[in-house]
C-alpha cells in the first residue's frame, strides 16, 4: 500500500499505532475538501492521506510560554557557560597567542584530566577566544 501512495516503510512504521488519529485527520481533510465543493478522485484521496500521515507524524510545536522551552533554554545556557569556563582553563594552559598546533600539545594532559578527547579541548579554547557558538558544533 505504501508503494502506491509513495510512502516509505519508515513512514508507515511511524504511524502503525496511530491509525485512528490518521483516520480522524483524513476524515477532517476530506470533509473540508467536500465543503469546498471538490469532487475527490483517487489521486486526491491519496494526497489527503499523505497529508494526514504527515500531520500525525509531526510533533506539536511547543508554545512560546511553555515552561519546557524556558528550562531547555536555561540548560543550553548552562552548557555554553560550562564550555566558556573550560575554555578559560584552556587559555590558562595555552594562551591565545599560541598557534593551535602548539596549544594542542600543551592541552593533551588537560584533555585526559577532564575525560575528553584532544579534538574537543581546542574547540573549547576557540570558543573562549571568539565566543562564537559555531566552535562547539558537534560537541554540545
Amino acid at each position: 500500500m505504501g508503494d502506491s501512495l509513495a510512502l516509505s516503510g519508515r513512514v508507515l512504521l511511524d504511524v502503525r499505532d496511530q491509525v485512528e488519529q490518521v483516520a480522524a485527520v483524513l476524515a477532517h481533510l476530506s470533509a473540508q475538501a467536500r465543503r469546498d465543493g471538490r469532487e475527490l478522485a483517487e489521486a486526491d484521496v491519496a494526497e489527503l492521506l499523505r497529508r494526514a500521515i504527515a500531520h500525525v507524524r509531526t510533533p506539536p510545536r511547543p508554545r512560546a510560554g511553555d515552561p519546557r522551552i524556558r528550562r531547555g533554554r536555561a540548560m543550553v545556557g548552562e552548557l555554553y557557560a560550562m564550555a566558556a569556563e573550560i575554555g578559560r582553563m584552556c587559555l590558562e594552559i595555552a594562551p591565545a597567542y599560541l598557534p593551535e598546533a602548539d596549544a594542542s600539545d600543551a592541552l593533551a594532559l588537560f584533555a585526559d584530566e577532564i575525560g575528553t578527547d584532544l579534538a574537543t579541548v581546542p574547540a573549547y579554547r576557540r570558543y573562549a577566544i571568539t565566543r562564537d557558538p559555531r566552535c562547539l558544533t558537534g560537541i554540545l
